[in-house]
C-alpha cells in the first residue's frame, strides 16, 4: 500500500515538475497522456522507441528538474518486537496489557523504553527508491 500511496505525489511532480509550465508544459503533458493512454489500450504493441516516445522524452528535457525527480521508498524493515524473549511469553504480556487498565506508570513506562534502531524507526528518512530522469516514460506507465 505504501508504494501504491507513493506513486500520487509522485505522479503530480512528473506532471507539473517534469512538464513545465506555459504552452511547452501543456505539449508536454498532452504527450505524456496520449503516450499512457496508448499504453493503457495495448500494452503489448507499446514502443518505448516510437516517435512519440521521444517527442515526449525531448518535451520532458526542457524543464525536468535536474536532480530528477524522487520516487519515495515506503519500505521499513520488519521487527519483531519478542525477540529477546519466547514468543508465547510475548504474546501472553501483549493481552494482560491489552485488558489491564491504563494509569500513569504504564505511560511513563514508555518514556523508558530504549529507542528504536535507526533502520527500523519508521520517522528515519530513507533514501528513494529510484531517481527518474527524463529519459524515463514513468509518467506514461
Amino acid at each position: 500500500m505504501t508504494d501504491m500511496g507513493n506513486v500520487i505525489p509522485v505522479t503530480q511532480r512528473l506532471w507539473i515538475d517534469g512538464c513545465g509550465l506555459g504552452d511547452e508544459g501543456k505539449a508536454c503533458r498532452k504527450q505524456m497522456l496520449k503516450q499512457a493512454l496508448t499504453y493503457l489500450w495495448d500494452p503489448g504493441s507499446f514502443s518505448a522507441s516510437s516517435p512519440d516516445a521521444e517527442q515526449l522524452r525531448s518535451l520532458q528535457a526542457k524543464h525536468w528538474p535536474k536532480s530528477g525527480i524522487p520516487m519515495d521508498n515506503g519500505d521499513i524493515l520488519n521487527r519483531n518486537p519478542f525477540t529477546d524473549k519466547p514468543a508465547s511469553l510475548g504474546v501472553v504480556h501483549w493481552f494482560k496489557g491489552l485488558f489491564a487498565g491504563s494509569d500513569d506508570d504504564e505511560l511513563g513506562g514508555f518514556e523508558k523504553l530504549p529507542p528504536l534502531r535507526a533502520e527500523v524507526d519508521p520517522l528515519t528518512p530513507r533514501l528513494p527508491k529510484k531517481m527518474i530522469s527524463s529519459q524515463d516514460l514513468d509518467g506514461v506507465y
